[in-house]
């Protein structure tokens, strides 16, 4: 993912480009055309606080990319069951259950997933047992790396307390095995809310060749923070 642009020239251009990708999406638009100018120039690795964080009127979502700065995403489209977040160099990252399914705009983009079973993200996270597995067929945009099958398998649930905007989570971390094509493992971390079901953070990554990506789901924790919390700036 290519870094955040800050002058104010730069800062013009993008806005201006983004805003016809934007004005498909129904009901937040003029939102998105309001405030677009501050939203996608944060700090390389900056930490939005409650503050920041409660003044947007769309969901963020923190997306750090193996050693590159953190970046600061916004939900541009939520359709047809996955989530299309939104970089400030026009790159999407298009989730489902809060898995990766599709890129664009990166240099080695993931176009085609395919899933054979179900996937345990799919369902109630008390319905989420160890064993749970299923296959999915990815392509990706360089030639060599089409049709490449996965294996998935739950390994591990377990209490695993997660801390974010200075508050602590009572979380659930699943873990899965993942065997790629070339018969090489990674591990998927996800860590949901207890009570919610809520998806907060995850560690996954969607080939042996591409970088762990870290999600950190930052405006469904404000939501989940008590009344008095989100208030007390």
């Amino acid at each position: 993912m290519r870094s955040c642009c800050s002058t104010l020239t730069s800062a013009r251009w993008l806005l201006l480009a983004c805003l016809p990708l934007l004005s498909q999406c129904s009901g937040t638009t003029k939102s998105y055309q309001n405030t677009l100018s501050y939203v996608l120039f944060p700090a390389p690795d900056h930490q939005l606080n409650r503050v920041e964080l409660a003044k947007r009127p769309y969901d963020t979502l923190y997306a750090k990319v193996g050693d590159l700065p953190q970046a600061v995403l916004v939900l541009a489209y939520d359709e047809h069951g996955q989530q299309k977040w939104l970089s400030a160099d026009r790159a999407l990252l298009i989730l489902q259950q809060g898995r990766l399914v599709k890129t664009t705009g990166f240099s080695l983009d993931l176009v085609f997933s395919a899933r054979q079973g179900i996937d345990p993200l799919s369902k109630p996270l008390a319905q989420i047992q160890v064993g749970d597995h299923f296959e999915r067929v990815l392509d990706w945009s360089a030639a060599q790396h089409t049709n490449q099958l996965q294996k998935l398998s739950i390994i591990s649930i377990e209490a695993a307390p997660l801390e974010l905007l200075q508050q602590q989570f009572d979380a659930v971390l699943v873990q899965e095995q993942v065997t790629f094509a070339d018969q090489s493992t990674a591990i998927n971390q996800f860590w949901f809310e207890r009570r919610s079901g809520r998806l907060l953070q995850s560690q996954q990554q969607a080939a042996a060749f591409a970088p762990v990506m870290k999600l950190t789901h930052i405006s469904s924790a404000l939501k989940l923070l008590p009344v008095e919390v989100q208030s007390a700036f």
